[in-house]
């Protein structure tokens, strides 16, 4: 529960993203070997933000990015992880490559 002018942020994956359909194909694939134990929920970001306005959460802002490629993560550092995002995808000013960004955060403010 938030007061008035209060903040909540969410954060999703775009399940309708190009990028993020690749990675449920591979999922889908890994699953037949080893069945996932909860079954995953596929939303747009748009049907998140949609539904959070329908609560009266007005959206301050969104940044988008992405994370690294599955099975890229052992050539990175955490930190490397993180500047090369940065370099990307820039911060919440200076949002670019927007299109390639499969992560949504959202800020939204109680009305």
């Amino acid at each position: 529960m938030l007061k008035p002018g209060g903040t909540l942020i969410l954060e999703c994956t775009n399940g309708h993203h190009f990028l993020d359909r690749l990675n449920q194909l591979r999922n889908h694939v890994a699953w037949l070997f080893h069945p996932p134990k909860y079954k995953m929920n596929i939303l747009s970001a748009t049907a998140i933000r949609k539904t959070a306005e329908e609560y009266g959460f007005n959206p301050a802002a969104e940044f988008r990015y992405g994370l690294p490629l599955p099975g890229t993560g052992r050539f990175y550092s955490a930190d490397g992880a993180y500047t090369s995002t940065r370099s990307l995808f820039g911060d919440i000013d200076h949002n670019r490559n927007r299109w390639l960004a499969t992560q949504h955060i959202f800020p939204f403010v109680r009305g």
